[in-house]
C-alpha cells in the first residue's frame, strides 16, 4: 500500500494558498466543499449507479452541520395525524427532551406533519448519527472515467483536510472500491467549485493487463410470478416491471358447491383457451387494456436481438 503523506501535504498547501488568493477577490464568504477527483484508465461496465461508503476522520460538513431528523408521533395509533397547534407543541417538547438526553445540541425546529410510515427502531441513536456524519459517498456511474468524493469544506483546517484525504486514500487502494483496483487509477486531484484542480497523484506507467472491467450485479432480478388469486377466483400474473395481468374467465357464474371440495378448499377451473387477459391498474383497481400474448416468432426475434446485443458488447468492450 502506497504512502501518500508527502503528496497530500504538498497538494493541500497549494490548494489553501490558491483558495486564499481567490477569497480576497470575493465580497462574501462561501462554504465551498472540497472534493477528491479520481480519474481512471479504463471505463468500467456498470449497470446503474453504485455507491461506496467511505469513512472519514472528521465530518465533511464542518463543526456545525445541519441534520434533518424525521420523528414519529407520540401516539401509537396507526395513520394518526397531528392537526392542532397544541399537539404540535407537545410533540416538539417531547423530542427536544429526547435529543438533549442523547447529547444532541443546536436543535432548529421545523414542524411539518407527514403521513405515517413504518421505520425500524434504532437502539444506538447517537452512535448512528455520528457514524453517518463521519462518512462520505463514492458514486460509481456508468460510462464515466472520473469520479468525485467529498472530503470536507474550506472551513476545515489543513490538518483536518489532510487526515480525511489520507483516510480515503487508504480505503480506495483496496480492490473492492475502485473498479479494476488502484492500478486502474490514472490521476488524483483536489478541487472545489470555481477553482483549478490541484494534482495529488499521477500514474506514469500505463497498465497493460487490465482487460474488460465489469462490475457484477449484486441484486437479483425479479422474475415473473403466476398464481391463482383466491379472492377473485382468477389467474394473476405479476411481471418483473410491476405489471399485473389478470386472466378473466368468460363464464364467471361458478356455483359455490362446485368451488369447494370435500375438505372445504376452494377450487378454480382454468380454461386457457377461453380466458380473456387484460392488464390491471393495481393502484386504482381499473382495467387498462387488453393484453396480447407474444407469439413464438416474436420470442425468437427477441432472443436474436439479445444475442446481437451481447456480441456487440464483447466486440466493443
Amino acid at each position: 500500500m502506497k504512502d501518500f503523506t508527502k503528496e497530500v501535504d504538498n497538494s493541500v498547501e497549494a490548494f489553501c494558498k490558491l483558495e486564499e488568493l481567490n477569497s480576497k477577490k470575493k465580497l462574501f464568504s462561501e462554504k465551498k466543499s472540497i472534493h477528491l477527483k479520481i480519474t481512471l484508465f479504463k471505463i468500467p461496465i456498470i449497470n446503474g449507479i453504485r455507491k461506496k461508503y467511505l469513512k472519514l476522520r472528521h465530518s465533511r460538513f464542518g463543526d456545525n452541520p445541519e441534520t434533518c431528523l424525521f420523528v414519529p408521533n407520540r401516539r401509537s395509533e396507526l395513520n394518526y395525524k397531528i392537526t392542532t397547534d397544541e399537539e404540535i407543541d407537545l410533540t416538539v417538547d417531547y423530542y427536544k427532551e429526547f435529543l438533549e438526553k442523547h447529547n444532541v445540541e443546536g436543535i432548529k425546529t421545523v414542524s411539518i406533519s407527514f403521513p405515517a410510515w413504518d421505520a425500524p427502531a434504532d437502539p444506538k441513536f447517537n452512535e448512528n448519527i455520528q457514524r453517518a456524519l463521519l462518512s462520505t459517498t463514492l458514486h460509481l456511474r456508468p460510462f464515466a472515467d472520473n469520479y468525485s468524493v467529498p472530503v470536507g469544506t474550506v472551513s476545515h483546517s489543513k490538518s483536518q483536510i489532510k487526515e480525511n484525504l489520507l483516510e480515503i486514500l487508504k480505503q480506495i487502494q483496496s480492490d473492492d472500491v475502485i473498479p479494476g483496483g488502484f492500478k486502474n487509477v490514472r490521476a488524483l486531484y483536489i478541487h472545489s467549485s470555481n477553482q483549478k484542480s490541484i494534482p495529488l497523484y499521477i500514474c506514469e506507467d500505463i497498465p497493460k493487463n487490465l482487460g474488460t472491467i465489469r462490475l457484477k450485479n449484486t441484486k437479483k432480478r425479479a422474475k415473473k410470478v403466476t398464481g391463482v388469486l383466491s379472492t377473485l377466483g382468477k389467474k394473476v400474473t405479476v411481471k418483473n416491471d410491476g405489471t399485473v395481468i389478470i386472466s378473466k374467465n368468460k363464464d364467471e357464474s361458478l356455483n359455490s358447491d362446485n368451488n369447494e371440495n370435500e375438505d372445504g378448499m376452494e377450487l378454480v377451473e382454468e380454461n386457457d383457451e377461453d380466458d380473456d387477459e387484460y392488464i390491471a391498474d393495481v393502484e386504482n383497481g381499473n382495467k387498462i387494456g387488453e393484453y396480447e400474448s407474444e407469439s413464438e416468432d416474436d420470442l425468437e426475434l427477441e432472443e436474436k436481438e439479445k444475442r446481437l446485443m451481447i456480441l456487440s458488447i464483447f466486440d466493443f468492450g
